[in-house]
């Protein structure tokens, strides 16, 4: 969610978890800087608790270190990301022609 859509004074959990809850799944870019942020950490939980699957895609995977949550998942590696998204397309409700 970008600050660009919130108005001045909005609560930004509520708005962060009213959108989670309108997601159908994350992607993560796992990153040195993401692995030691609360609010990626929060919002990972948050995806976690409502049962939604999250992929972590990892940019590197020398010298990252993992939190036990995200050490759970199967993450994707960067390079095998156009592997990854033709599988989201196929997963995604848009793409199930009458079965959503």
């Amino acid at each position: 969610m970008a600050a660009r859509y919130m108005a001045g004074g909005d609560r930004i959990l509520e708005e962060v978890l009213r959108a989670i809850s309108r997601s159908h799944e994350a992607v993560v870019l796992v990153s040195e800087a993401s692995t030691l942020s609360q609010w990626v950490n929060a919002e990972i939980g948050a995806f976690l608790g409502q049962r939604k699957r999250v992929t972590p895609i990892l940019q590197s995977e020398e010298h990252l270190v993992l939190s036990p949550i995200l050490a759970g998942l199967k993450a994707v590696a960067l390079d095998e990301l156009d592997v990854f998204l033709a599988e989201l397309d196929r997963r995604l409700p848009w793409n199930r022609r009458g079965k959503v």
